[in-house]
């Protein structure tokens, strides 16, 4: 009997899961997309296929942790001929100061050999709260270095995000263009939401 409610429960938390097929240059590609509910994370992603091999996966929408600290992100894939892009925006609520928050835009190109390739990737990230974290190199996002010691912290930090979200690292009015960029991509998908 514990082994059946062991089964029911693992089984549980993939409530929903759809597929739906895509053709990009003649070569067809598959969307799953995933429902998660778990004990503190709720949320929903999609695994882009190519035949049987994974190519990628993304999460449309993630809400993590407890009800007065949780860490969210919301996000959004388009596809406009060959090229997918892929929106996030991560935000904190509450007292998840640990949590990031920022956006990445990622635009993948579908050659015509049916292979994926990254096309560009811009990421705007605060790794935690700014007024928790003094002592790494996000501080000088918001205050500029002044020797090389601060400047080489703000390069190991630019750095870390570059390689941990995929994509380059933007500033100044680069940033405000990229986050003007994943809110009318989140304002898009929310009317085609409100439209089915």
């Amino acid at each position: 009997m514990k082994k059946i409610l062991l089964i029911l429960a693992l089984i549980s938390q993939y409530i929903f899961a759809s597929l739906s097929d895509v053709t990009i240059h003649n070569h067809k590609f598959s969307i799953m997309t995933k429902s998660y509910d778990l004990e503190d994370t709720k949320g929903k992603y999609i695994k882009f296929y190519k035949d049987e091999q994974m190519l990628f996966r993304f999460t449309l929408k993630d809400s993590t942790g407890a009800c007065s600290s949780k860490s969210l992100i919301d996000g959004h894939y388009e596809i406009d001929g060959n090229k997918i892009t892929l929106y996030s925006f991560r935000n904190r609520r509450g007292k998840a100061y640990l949590a990031p928050y920022g956006v990445r835009v990622q635009v993948y190109e579908v050659l015509r050999s049916g292979q994926l390739k990254l096309h560009s990737a811009r990421v705007y990230i605060e790794a935690s709260k700014y007024k928790l974290d003094k002592d790494s190199g996000m501080r000088y996002l918001f205050v500029s270095p002044k020797n090389k010691t601060e400047k080489r912290e703000l390069k190991e930090y630019i750095s870390t995000i570059e390689e941990a979200y995929n994509g380059k690292f933007v500033f100044g009015k680069e940033k405000e263009l990229l986050f003007k960029e994943v809110k009318e991509a989140l304002q898009r998908k929310m009317t085609s939401t409100w439209k089915r």
